[in-house]
């Protein structure tokens, strides 16, 4: 482990690093780089401290070849996620419904606003109104004059 320099744990988390690295697009030659970096950090991190810049190193050691191996890191974890994707919808039998499902983030994002937005009371209001327009009409204000204020 290098003279002593980066124990167990560490080494760990600098393999694992390492391992995460894109196979197709990284020579040997900015592997080995991004190995020596994460030693020369070693020296100042703990282990659970190392974890952050390790996911980082191609950033420091070879940027120009990070923002494409992020995009294709997310086009896969994208793509995991849509072959996980599950929704199933299940009639109770008293007039209502179990939901439930994996879906992800963004789906999860946008069902959200959406769930918001038709729980909201503005949306009942709507809703009220076209259902029951005679129970929805608001309610008048009688008027009143204004106040004078004495001088």
């Amino acid at each position: 482990m290098l003279d002593g320099r980066v124990n167990l744990d560490q080494a760990a988390v600098i393999v694992h690093a390492l391992d995460d690295l894109p196979t197709d697009d990284i020579s040997a030659e900015v592997r080995e780089q991004a190995e020596l970096h994460l030693i020369s950090l070693a020296d100042d991190f703990a282990p659970t401290e190392l974890r952050r810049p390790a996911r980082k190193v191609l950033e420091v050691v070879a940027p120009e070849l990070s923002e494409e191996a992020e995009r294709k890191a997310l086009e896969r974890e994208e793509q995991r996620a849509s072959e996980r994707t599950r929704l199933t919808v299940t009639p109770r039998g008293d007039g209502t419904n179990r939901i439930g499902g994996i879906i992800s983030n963004a789906t999860t994002a946008r069902l959200m606003t959406y769930l918001e937005a038709f729980a909201s009371p503005g949306h009942r209001l709507r809703e009220r109104r076209r259902t029951h327009p005679h129970r929805a009409a608001p309610r008048a204000r009688p008027h009143r004059p204004p106040r004078s204020t004495p001088r």
